[in-house]
């Protein structure tokens, strides 16, 4: 179980953001695998948080520079940290088609 919440605002009209927070409990559980064999650990799979914020600017009629921040919480299953993550374009468009 969970929830998510996101939001959608134009800043102006050339700059849109964009924002995503999500909380996902799950309680644990055991079974085998049909294909493998193998034993399957759903707890602690999946974040318990996970967020970002995506910015959508259009410079101009031709030049965009997009950026996208994630932030995802550490993963028990496999002892994986929490981490952030910076995503950047700058586009172009040579021509309008």
């Amino acid at each position: 179980y969970g929830t998510e919440v996101t939001m959608n605002w134009r800043a102006t009209e050339r700059w849109k953001l964009i924002g995503s927070y999500s909380l996902l409990q799950s309680n644990a559980f055991s079974g085998t695998s049909v294909d493998t064999g193998n034993k399957l650990l759903a707890e602690g799979s999946a974040p318990l948080h996970q967020g970002f914020l995506r910015s959508l600017w259009n410079v101009t009629d031709t030049v965009t520079f997009d950026s996208t921040f994630r932030y995802v919480s550490r993963l028990a299953l496999g002892s994986i940290p929490d981490y952030l993550q910076l995503d950047v374009r700058l586009a172009w468009k040579v021509a309008p088609d």
